[in-house]
């Protein structure tokens, strides 16, 4: 899960996934916040959680959203960092690749964003941890191989190619 970029005058919003879907839920965290809605009888309130009607193409662990409401999340089954503007409609027709590599991406555990050294210049960048996960639950893994890794790239030159930038920017 993560939460959407603040707009002045808007809520924002708290986006998140089960690894066992291929769904993306959101809530407005001024409701999740309100006590009252969840006191004594949490489930009269199934409104407050929304599911997007489109669907990713396979499953994810984690994701992150930048500042500027962009998501990025990895696609377990085709070994994918991917992003999707959470300003348009959820779906494959605006999720796009941003990279692809069977060898360091076979299951992105991790997502995170930092801002660089530099914080003049609000560069931000993606961190991305990956394991062979694969391999540690059927005991296989190899000690003398590359198992886990942790792979950066500025954000910018990560939506270079992507449809994520097109269109608004995030209004919530």
């Amino acid at each position: 899960m993560d939460i959407g970029p603040i707009v002045p005058g808007q809520d924002q919003k708290l986006f998140f996934h089960a690894l066992s879907s291929v769904t993306e839920n959101w809530a407005f965290t001024r409701s999740l916040r309100n006590q009252s809605l969840f006191g004594e009888y949490p489930w009269v309130h199934p409104n407050v959680f929304n599911v997007y009607n489109g669907t990713r193409r396979s499953q994810s662990a984690a994701q992150a959203i930048d500042r500027d409401g962009i998501s990025f999340f990895g696609d377990l089954s085709d070994l994918t960092i991917n992003c999707w503007n959470t300003a348009t409609n959820f779906g494959p027709e605006n999720i796009d690749v941003v990279e692809y590599n069977p060898d360091t991406l076979q299951f992105p555990s991790g997502i995170k964003f930092q801002v660089i050294d530099n914080p003049r210049s609000g560069d931000q960048e993606l961190w991305i941890l990956t394991s062979r996960l694969q391999k540690v639950i059927a005991g296989t893994l190899n000690n003398n191989e590359t198992n886990f890794r942790i792979l950066t790239i500025k954000v910018a030159d990560a939506l270079s190619d992507t449809k994520c930038k097109r269109g608004s920017s995030y209004g919530g």
